[in-house]
């Protein structure tokens, strides 16, 4: 059993099964509770057995992933903690970034996921503004 001692380790367990594609590791690192997870554009999946049967799925379908993460902001109680992490995807030399809230719980001093829900982020663009644009103001 692996031993996760904070939800930083727990998140780092996480990334790291998913970037290997270990079922196994990523197993370990869900919590054997009820349990959420919600992959971009995806319906909700509850319960252990539905979330690892997704997991499997995606680790085995043969392409794998690169993938970056840094963590935007964290908050926790004792036992909780919410981690939202923008991820960045790189397969087959397309990039997709998306937007992931993790929930962590601390059950019998171990760190596990509780929930991962991932929603693909939208483009970032910028009006660029030309001379002849003209001034709005909504009241």
């Amino acid at each position: 059993m692996i031993e996760l001692n904070s939800s930083e380790q727990a998140e780092d367990a996480f990334y790291s099964a998913f970037a290997s594609c270990s079922v196994q590791d990523m197993g370990a690192v869900w919590a054997e509770i009820e349990v959420v997870c919600i992959h971009p554009g995806a319906p909700a999946l509850v319960g252990h057995t539905a979330v690892m049967n997704s997991w499997a799925r995606i680790l085995t379908a043969g392409d794998s992933v690169d993938i970056e993460y840094e963590l935007v902001t964290r908050m926790a109680t004792d036992d909780i903690a919410v981690h939202i992490v923008r991820e960045i995807l790189i397969q087959n030399g397309g990039r997709v970034e998306v937007l992931a809230t993790n929930v962590y719980r601390c059950l019998d001093g171990n760190w596990k996921m509780i929930e991962h829900h991932g929603s693909q982020a939208l483009a970032k663009t910028r009006a660029t503004p030309t001379s002849s644009a003209a001034k709005r103001t909504l009241q």
